[in-house]
């Protein structure tokens, strides 16, 4: 799954937080641009700030030789929170969760899924869901299972599902409703 990084990628100055409001504004902007179309390529839904810092491609430029420090990767994060596409998992914002879409738009997609293939009223495993055959082709196959509880959750709140919980996340189960 290689990612094809646009032109901005290889300028230095986009490494360098900017001091001025509106320039920082957009640098930003592209930042998120950016981060939220590499994780959705890389089907990449938590990261670890510590654990990125010169390892993980999109923060480290070899090429140019630049990279993100974890303060510099944080304020990125910090605007995808703000923006509704992350959130953080700890206190001390190392641990991210990455919404490359938002749990809403989840929630939509997998019930469409289900509808389309006929699953309604019937119960299907977080497995199958996330590994299954019937999924393969589909944006949210191996998708995080916290994201995957929470868009769920969504969709009991419109009364469109009915979540059954077992010993382990292998028997935990969703049942659609036709609405």
């Amino acid at each position: 799954m290689s990612f094809q990084f646009p032109p901005i990628y290889d300028f230095p100055p986009f490494y360098t937080i900017q001091p001025n409001f509106t320039t920082r504004e957009k640098q930003l902007q592209m930042w998120c641009n950016l981060a939220l179309s590499y994780f959705r390529k890389k089907k990449i839904t938590t990261l670890s700030v510590s654990e990125s810092v010169g390892k993980l491609d999109l923060f480290t430029n070899k090429k140019i030789q630049r990279q993100l420090s974890e303060d510099k990767i944080r304020i990125v994060l910090d605007e995808l929170v703000k923006r509704g596409n992350a959130q953080w998992r700890d206190k001390g914002k190392d641990s991210c969760s990455i919404l490359w879409r938002k749990y809403d738009e989840w929630a939509n997609l997998i019930y469409k899924w289900a509808f389309d293939n006929g699953l309604t009223n019937s119960v299907c495993t977080y497995y199958e869901l996330l590994n299954g055959d019937m999924s393969n082709e589909d944006e949210f196959q191996g998708l995080d299972e916290d994201t995957l509880q929470k868009a769920l959750e969504i969709l009991v709140k419109q009364r469109k599902a009915q979540i059954f919980s077992g010993s382990n996340s292998d028997e935990m189960g969703v049942k659609f409703f036709h609405s």
